[in-house]
């Protein structure tokens, strides 16, 4: 009894945590907000939207992010300096180790319900 006793305590003990990684909810440390504000302080960057955070396991934390530069006619290579820049800042100062990010220009007619 007293070891199922003390199986059940570390079951419901644990079970938020492991439902909240089993839906992929936002990592308790992680903010939407507080990302979005670091990197509209970024020059290039216009806008924000469409941004998802979620961990494989508690540790292993993941992004997608749309951004909206503020320059019509950005370069691969411009895009690829910017997307290298935001990778690294996400990763240390929140980190993220799986960020994927999908660039937009001004002019662009975004199909997404939420894009500003």
């Amino acid at each position: 009894m007293l070891i199922a006793g003390y199986v059940l305590f570390n079951v419901f003990k644990n079970i938020k945590e492991s439902f909240k990684i089993i839906l992929q909810g936002v990592p308790n440390e992680l903010s939407t907000d507080d990302i979005k504000k670091v990197l509209l302080a970024f020059d290039e960057i216009e806008a924000i939207h469409d941004c998802h955070l979620w961990t494989m396991d508690g540790e292993f934390n993941i992004a997608t992010i749309h951004i909206i530069v503020n320059e019509p006619n950005y370069t691969w290579r411009k895009a690829g300096e910017l997307k290298q820049k935001i990778r690294k800042v996400l990763h240390d100062t929140f980190n993220l180790e799986h960020i994927t990010l999908e660039l937009e220009s001004l002019i662009e007619d975004c199909t997404d319900k939420n894009c500003n």
